[in-house]
């Protein structure tokens, strides 16, 4: 009794999540409107304004104090851009 029991309880098809791939429970979300991932720190108007300080010759630590952000996110987000 004691070995079914624990055969039981391990079975892979107790769970009809369990089966779902990866890809099915990204889509699944998707479809709810989650899009999932890290959010990113600047919204898209700070992006293009960091972009545009940039272009005219401001420096990274310059932003990255103005943005309160690090200089690796502020070098990203002018790479992206």
């Amino acid at each position: 009794m004691l070995n079914f029991q624990l055969f039981e309880a391990s079975d892979p098809v107790v769970s009809p999540r369990r089966n779902l791939g990866i890809n099915d429970v990204k889509n699944a979300a998707r479809a709810r409107g989650r899009l999932g991932g890290r959010p990113f720190a600047l919204n898209k108007d700070q992006r293009n304004e960091v972009t545009r300080l940039r272009n005219e010759g401001r420096s990274l630590s310059e932003l990255s104090r103005l943005f309160g952000v690090s200089r690796s996110t502020i070098a990203r987000t002018c790479e992206i851009s």
